[in-house]
């Protein structure tokens, strides 16, 4: 028996003594990526009219009822558990998977009860509690948000970058080119987390015309006003409408190897105001998505959709990062290479684009 079939039958045997399914061991049956045809990048879209009421309150059930069909129709599996399994590819028993969280407003982050949904699926595939780290860049941000913080206790993890033997790693760095900075990375994506998956909250922003998951990659960085001397900085990263500098930002190697799935959270969003504002929307929708460019212009249509009706003018001239990071080879804006999936939850309707 060689090293690698030793330590595959040993994680294995791991596994089944705490009781916990192997789906997710590197090269055992099940943990094939989620199939779709490789020349497209497949967003799809759930909807249900009723996962939330006219207060915003959001149904759980009817929640986790949609993101496990969003899930199956995203990897054309029948199994949540095969279908997460493969959404998570390449996984091994010992990795750490983070969920980046928004929370930089507490009326309209990331709801904590999607990313309950999230942990409760990952559970059913075998990752322990212990192993999933819910974060953001800082933790009283998350609390005001609705998280409980949970920092090296039993459990699924809770915190912030601004954590006690968090913060930011030196050794790792993105480089800003056009803002001509060389900024560290945060430490739960470059020493705790080997999958990061990302969990946006569609809005306009006042700087870069909207934000979603490419925007969200600036919570990697040292821009919280809680850090000294990073006005200068926040100003050059926010500079031009943010652009090129999200795109560059998201060229880093750490950034793009680590980033796993996109569950962009459209349940409530902001279509003017953003991104503090509160909730002014109620799209109740997931996107599900793994190429961040083509996930952003699919939420970019919904967000400018939303604007029309209401009489704002259109934001997508602003939002020209999203095309730069298309240039720049990060995902497709064409939309003959977007494969669109909206379903329904409580007609059963599905409708591709092609």
């Amino acid at each position: 028996m060689d090293r690698r079939e030793f330590l595959k039958k040993s994680s294995l045997a791991a596994l089944a003594l705490v009781g916990l399914p192997p789906l997710l061991v590197r090269g055992e049956e099940g943990t094939e990526p989620a199939s779709q045809d490789s020349s497209r990048s497949r967003v799809v879209v759930a909807h249900s009219s009723q996962v939330t009421d006219a207060n915003g309150t959001i149904d759980r059930s009817r929640l986790h009822s949609l993101l496990r069909e969003a899930a199956l129709a995203f990897t054309g599996r029948s199994d949540p558990r095969d279908a997460w399994a493969s959404l998570l590819h390449p996984f091994c028993s010992s990795d750490t998977i983070g969920i980046r969280v928004n929370c930089i407003s507490a009326k309209c982050p990331s709801h904590p009860q999607l990313v309950e949904a999230i942990v409760e699926s990952l559970h059913q595939v075998g990752i322990p509690p212990e192993q999933i780290v819910i974060w953001d860049r800082t933790g009283w941000e998350m609390e005001k948000a609705g998280y409980r913080l949970n920092q090296g206790g039993k459990g699924v993890q809770c915190y912030g970058l601004d954590a006690e033997g968090v913060g930011f790693d030196q050794q790792s760095t993105a480089e800003i080119p056009s803002a001509n900075l060389i900024l560290p990375l945060g430490r739960i994506l470059t020493r705790i987390c080997d999958h990061i998956i990302n969990v946006p909250v569609i809005k306009d922003h006042s700087l870069s015309g909207f934000t979603f998951s490419l925007k969200s990659a600036y919570a990697y960085l040292p821009l919280s006003k809680a850090i000294p001397r990073v006005v200068n900085r926040v100003r050059a990263m926010h500079a031009h409408d943010c652009d090129p500098q999200i795109a560059e930002l998201n060229l880093c190697p750490i950034i793009r190897s680590k980033s796993r799935l996109i569950i962009g959270d459209a349940l409530t969003g902001v279509f003017d105001g953003g991104p503090i504002a509160p909730a002014n929307w109620r799209p109740n929708r997931l996107l599900l998505g793994t190429d961040p460019v083509a996930t952003d212009s699919v939420a970019l249509d919904l967000l400018e959709e939303k604007r029309r009706e209401e009489g704002f003018p259109s934001l997508r001239a602003k939002a020209r990062y999203i095309k730069t990071a298309a240039r720049f080879g990060l995902g497709t804006i064409d939309r003959e290479r977007i494969e669109r999936l909206d379903l329904d939850l409580e007609t059963g309707d599905e409708k591709g684009d092609g």
